[in-house]
């Protein structure tokens, strides 16, 4: 999309928009998308005074073809077709795909998360999975000024700052140690 351009009215004309868009270059015309959604549905998107954005990432198998087998790879055996890693962005409350990355098969989703972090609007809760767990990219959310809500793992250690025992313990303030580096939240313990 030209910059002053006006954005199509008329589904022909965003298809007309789309099928100019080669890879990379739609960055400009997404983000006036997602600059118009939030100005038109601002309070729609916001629950309890956060913007719930789910993410995660998939590996997904592609056809056999010599340009993506050229770009992608094998997969993780020899014999496997070309892999792609796709890692997004989904409003909780509406289902709405607000932003995506997509790489290699092997590629980080911690990293695409950490890539897609300015693109949330203010005020988003980030809620993922035991797999983006990590001081480093808590911290990274935290300087993008956005919260976020994990799902840890029994493998993770928390430390209470009373020291109740874990099978006492309900709520509250712990500490995360990471290679000496604290980081102090909330938690919540929840069975099921």
């Amino acid at each position: 999309m030209r910059a002053g351009s006006v954005p199509a009215r008329r589904y022909r004309g965003f298809k007309r928009l789309w099928r100019g868009c080669r890879y990379g270059s739609c960055g400009p015309w997404l983000r006036e998308v997602r600059d118009e959604i939030e100005r038109r549905y601002n309070e729609r998107l916001e629950i309890d005074g956060h913007k719930p954005y789910g993410c995660d990432g998939s590996r997904v198998e592609c056809a056999r073809v010599g340009e993506l087998e050229a770009r992608l790879g094998k997969g993780s055996k020899e014999t496997a077709a070309p892999t792609a890693w796709v890692t997004a962005f989904v409003h909780l409350g509406s289902g709405l795909l607000w932003s995506w990355r997509i790489g290699k098969g092997d590629a980080d989703e911690r990293l695409h998360l950490r890539q897609m972090l300015a693109l949330l609007p203010a005020r988003a809760l980030v809620v993922a999975d035991a797999a983006y767990l990590g001081y480093e990219l808590a911290c990274a959310i935290l300087r993008h000024d956005r919260s976020f809500l994990l799902r840890l793992s029994s493998k993770n250690r928390l430390y209470a700052k009373d020291n109740t025992p874990l099978e006492e313990w309900q709520e509250g303030l712990v500490y995360y140690l990471n290679f000496h580096l604290k980081f102090d939240g909330r938690f919540y313990k929840m069975s099921g």
